[in-house]
């Protein structure tokens, strides 16, 4: 009998019960989405990071450093990998406005990438890895050749495979750009041993004689051309710089991925939405709470004469607790099950390839994650709904124990248990 009470009175207070679930769900659904798209920013491109080989440091020297300095850098303790690196900004031959930041790892274990498509890396390759978001807007596509400007001389390979980089998630010329675009600007790895190649050339048009262009020679250039030095440690900058400098005997630059743009913006973003997520969706999920608490307060009040019915109908109060208290916890379930769609949909707002972060970042997985505290809170909301239920009905049934229950012989009970029945069924 109870259960056929409990849709027909659903139904009476149909509004109620819709407005409780809106605003459960609103406030849940921000509170999550908010909570997710931070934690989703932090996991996906901290996974990003490591998939790449992001650099921690970065050493820079005007002078270059030979392969020499690299082993005795290498060899710190607390290092656990090293690579001379050079990226540099070239003009695409034949377009306007076009550049690409032209990057090489002489070890690839540090500051790699992941191919989208085409060939694996090979550091003795002749081609280009491109970007496939710039190879998209460009029309690029494998096997295509492209030919990049280097002071006066022509560096041309096919395009053999298409990529995302860590060191270029969000993919700006310099300082001065604020926002990528990749119909102007995008990125390229290309093999140490074609940067060899590409010295060698530059040799033969400096007009040095082909007889002293000798291993040796290419060396000695290639040592200026690697300006900088990228490592994986987990040493604190102070400690590290001071290895460097008695290892090589000398005072470089040494920058923490802090400092690096790339990882500086990403980190921005996640506190950006983490202090959002800390004030705001709070304040809804405690109105959508608070709103309970009044609402189901009014229905107890309205059902007085009901729940009065159902005592001198000789219905325990233990029945009636459990029976007014489900309405809580119907209202909790569904409106924690819609806010957590909810929730999903706004991260995915944020933080999707087609949404607003999509814009910004470059990243091959675009993974919704929840904080773990995000599950003891949705636990907790149902919980805390059902309880306020039971103690806006346990205050009216309280109320009865009070006064003297009415007789179940007289008229008017017979009366009130006659339409009861009729009420319920």
């Amino acid at each position: 009998m109870l259960t056929r009470k409990l849709f027909r009175t659903a139904w009476s207070y149909k509004a109620q019960f819709i407005s409780m679930i809106i605003m459960i769900t609103l406030g849940m659904g921000i509170f999550l989405g908010f909570n997710m798209e931070w934690y989703t920013i932090e996991y996906d491109t901290s996974k990003f990071f490591s998939d790449t080989n992001y650099a921690d440091f970065r050493l820079y020297d005007q002078n270059g450093f030979t392969a020499d300095d690299l082993d005795k850098i290498a060899g710190i303790d607390g290092v656990n990998a090293a690579a001379r690196f050079l990226s540099v900004n070239l003009d695409l031959k034949g377009k306007t406005n076009k550049s690409l930041a032209l990057d090489v790892s002489e070890n690839f274990s540090v500051s790699t990438f992941v191919v989208m498509s085409g060939e694996k890396y090979d550091e003795n390759g002749d081609g280009f890895w491109l970007s496939d978001k710039f190879a998209a807007v460009n029309n690029y596509k494998l096997g295509d050749e492209l030919t990049l400007s280097y002071q006066g001389m022509d560096i041309s390979g096919k395009i053999v495979g298409l990529i995302k980089a860590g060191e270029h998630m969000i993919c700006v010329a310099d300082k001065n750009q604020m926002m990528p675009d990749y119909n102007t600007f995008g990125y390229a790895y290309m093999s140490p041993e074609k940067l060899r190649t590409v010295i060698r050339e530059k040799l033969k048009m400096s007009g040095l004689p082909e007889n002293l262009i000798t291993e040796n020679a290419i060396d000695e250039a290639e040592n200026k051309v690697y300006a900088q030095v990228n490592i994986l440690s987990d040493m604190d900058k102070e400690s590290l710089e001071d290895a460097v400098k008695n290892a090589l005997g000398r005072t470089i630059m040494v920058t923490p991925k802090t400092d690096h743009v790339v990882y500086k913006e990403a980190m921005g973003e996640s506190e950006e939405g983490k202090t959002m997520g800390s004030v705001l969706p709070v304040l809804f999920l405690a109105i959508a709470i608070l709103t309970m608490v009044t609402t189901m307060h009014r229905i107890a009040t309205k059902e007085k004469i009901q729940i009065g019915t159902l005592k001198a109908l000789g219905f325990k109060n233990r029945r009636i607790l459990r029976h007014y208290t489900s309405y809580g916890l119907f209202i909790g379930i569904v409106g924690t099950a819609l806010g957590a769609g909810l929730g999903y949909l706004v991260c995915k707002a944020v933080m999707s390839e087609n949404g607003m972060m999509g814009t910004y970042f470059d990243m091959p997985d675009w993974t919704a994650a929840t904080p773990f505290f995000c599950y003891p809170v949705m636990l907790g909301t149902i919980i805390l709904l059902t309880l306020i239920s039971f103690l806006s009905v346990h205050r009216q049934l309280r109320g009865y124990s009070r006064r003297n229950s009415p007789s179940l012989h007289t008229k008017e009970n017979a009366q009130a248990r006659l339409g009861a029945h009729k009420a319920m069924g």
